[in-house]
């Protein structure tokens, strides 16, 4: 059950995080909070899911990071291999292409 809220938990907090970039200490604040109160933390428990909460929060945001730099990359390499086959493709065969790419898109 305990588990159960913390995902929940941190999912909300994830979709409020694209919102507004925290810094990892409030985001660490906010959730060791809203757990708190919740759950009526003993000030042992608070200061264990604090430094939890801090933990993750800041791994979180490396591994974020490391998605966007690759989601980029993933990007430019499609956009390379795009350009490439259409140096070699007729014009009408790009248009073809064009709308093959448009079509799996929708998908």
């Amino acid at each position: 059950m305990l588990l159960t809220m913390f995902i929940v938990f941190t999912s909300i907090c994830n979709a409020q995080d694209a919102k507004t970039k925290k810094t990892v200490e409030q985001k660490s604040t906010e959730m060791t909070e809203k757990l708190t109160e919740e759950l009526q933390l003993t000030a042992s428990q608070k200061a264990s899911v604090k430094s939890i909460n801090d933990s993750y929060v800041k791994n979180k945001r490396i591994i974020d990071d490391k998605i966007e730099s690759l989601k980029k990359a993933k990007n430019e390499l499609k956009k390379e291999r795009n350009d490439r086959i259409n140096e070699i493709l007729t014009e009408e065969q790009r248009k073809k292409h064009e709308a093959l790419k448009k079509k799996k898109k929708k998908k």
